[in-house]
């Protein structure tokens, strides 16, 4: 049937789940996010950081707090972290015009994240989306600028595309660079086409010295070759991050918690390739997902669980 925004929204934001909803004054919602192009390096990225290696556990029971101590909660320094709504004082009865200036949004709510799971002011990086409606979707910006990170719209879709992928991808190019510059564009690796609950979507993916990043631009299709939304909410983020990436440094990380990891002596049933991803302060780490068998026994009878947790280490 018709894929309404409702759906389209069901789809894109996987994994970016609110928590809850609040309203905060102005002086609460004050924003310091470090945006796209800004310098992301001061002095203190000369001292070299300690190790850190943080956790993101699964809910049906980690087994690795049992084996190390080593491993800290993730969410504690704000990597993994839910997001909630506020509503900005500020940004009530604004509007902007994304795509020509005939067509206005206007504001609704923001989507937000803490600094931590211990600290609940708004993260410093790429932790506050505010979002624009009108009555044919609607539309994210990155706090305090003019990057647009999130689109949806409205088409019929069926699984049944009527256009060629060259032909959509000439057309996801085209709106990509009405999001970002042509230039941070060409940062990106177009990784292929899928069908994604009747919309066909086309995938972008930001490496940086081989590696994988949580970077990822997805632009989705109704049959006709319309656009019915976009998702990119970590555009262009590693432009301002707080270190300074190298392959060295990259390198000696993904050893480290590839380490940590072979220590643990877990039966690993299969792990992910190293990822980059940041925490709310624009910290760079590494992470790499692992999926093992937990046994524990109740009443005389052993259980059996397949187990997934996330491990990190900070780039330092």
């Amino acid at each position: 049937m018709k894929k309404t925004i409702s759906i389209i929204l069901c789809v894109l934001l996987i994994g970016a789940m609110v928590s809850c909803a609040s309203k905060k004054s102005d002086d609460q919602a004050t924003l310091t996010t470090r945006q796209s192009g800004e310098s992301p390096l001061d002095d203190t990225e000369a001292v070299p950081k300690e190790d850190l290696f943080l956790i993101s556990a699964s809910e049906s029971g980690s087994a690795v707090a049992g084996r190390s101590t080593e491993f800290r909660s993730a969410s504690a320094y704000g990597v993994g972290l839910s997001s909630r709504r506020i509503e900005l004082d500020q940004l009530k009865q604004t509007s902007r015009s994304p795509f020509t200036n005939e067509i206005k949004f206007v504001y609704k709510h923001s989507e937000v994240r803490s600094q931590s799971d211990i600290d609940d002011s708004i993260g410093t990086f790429y932790s506050q989306y505010d979002t624009y409606f009108n009555d044919t979707g609607w539309v994210e910006y990155l706090a305090n600028s003019d990057l647009i990170v999130f689109y949806s719209g409205d088409g019929d879709a069926y699984g049944q595309q009527q256009c060629q992928e060259d032909e959509l991808l000439q057309t996801a190019r085209a709106f990509l660079q009405t999001c970002i510059s042509a230039e941070a564009l060409s940062k990106y690796t177009y990784r292929g086409m899928d069908d994604v609950y009747g919309m066909t979507a086309l995938t972008f993916y930001r490496y940086i010295e081989g590696y994988q990043t949580d970077d990822v631009l997805s632009v989705y299709f109704a049959d006709d070759g319309s656009i019915m939304g976009y998702n990119g909410r970590n555009a262009c983020k590693y432009d301002a991050v707080t270190t300074e990436l190298t392959k060295q440094k990259l390198d000696d990380a993904t050893a480290k918690l590839t380490q940590k990891i072979d220590a643990l002596e877990l039966d690993i049933l299969t792990r992910g390739d190293p990822v980059l991803t940041t925490n709310t302060s624009g910290e760079v780490f590494i992470e790499i997902w692992i999926r093992y068998d937990v046994t524990t026994e109740y009443e005389g009878t052993p259980i059996t669980d397949t187990v997934t947790d996330s491990l990190y280490v900070r780039v330092s």
